[in-house]
């Protein structure tokens, strides 16, 4: 939702349907920590709520929200490898780390563009037809190539 809230231009209204659907989702993991639809739930809002806050220019806490949602992401990948759309998750954390870390920490922001390549190159491997991958592998690349 504010994904969508963005998109329309509504920025404040954004940020706050991101904070409460963090905040909900920390409530059903707390309910149940091992539901991993729930788990995946706040990985998805970690995401979101990053994604606001670096819109807002907020990039510390926009890095902290990514990182949330990277461990998360990390922990459900390592308890199920074979799961495409958390992988695809992982390696997006790893991305918009590195996007975040750019101007700051170019030397972390390569090794968070690092593994997201690792993880691409992996979905690559285990979904060859999959068109999607391998452009985002060539694009981390060379964006690696360009420091």
């Amino acid at each position: 939702m504010s994904l969508l809230l963005l998109d329309s231009g509504r920025v404040a209204e954004a940020l706050v349907e991101a904070r409460t659907a963090v905040e909900l989702g920390k409530g059903l993991v707390a309910l149940d920590g091992t539901n991993i639809d729930w788990q995946m739930l706040l990985e998805g809002c970690y995401a979101a709520l990053g994604a606001t806050l670096a819109i807002l220019g907020n990039r510390d806490e926009a890095l902290a929200a990514q990182r949330a949602g990277l461990a998360i992401a990390q922990t459900l990948v390592a308890a199920d490898p074979s799961q495409v759309a958390m992988q695809t998750e992982l390696a997006e954390r790893h991305e918009e780390i590195g996007k975040l870390l750019w101007s700051t920490d170019r030397a972390a922001a390569v090794t968070a563009y690092r593994a997201a390549i690792a993880v691409y190159q992996q979905l690559v491997i285990a979904q060859p037809t999959n068109p999607e991958w391998p452009p985002i592998v060539e694009e981390l690349t060379h964006t690696i190539a360009r420091k």
